[in-house]
């Protein structure tokens, strides 16, 4: 998933951390889900639910950002 710094910026013009955490998050999600779906079979009913996140942001993100699960 990618998202552009110009939609995600905060005012210091870095990357906004709502905006990161929630990429991260959307990116982990999808990775489980289709997981599940794989595990479980299309068609068979099942849930995916983020529960908990804790993000540790190490340096500014000064560019678009992408998030990889």
């Amino acid at each position: 998933l990618t998202a552009p710094l110009a939609r995600n910026s905060n005012d210091k013009g870095t990357g906004f951390a709502g905006s990161l955490s929630s990429l991260a998050m959307l990116a982990c999600w999808a990775s489980a889900a289709r997981a599940a779906e794989r595990l479980c079979g299309a068609g068979v009913a099942h849930t995916v639910v983020a529960r908990d996140a804790a993000v540790r942001f190490r340096r500014p993100v000064r560019g678009d950002f992408v998030a990889v699960a």
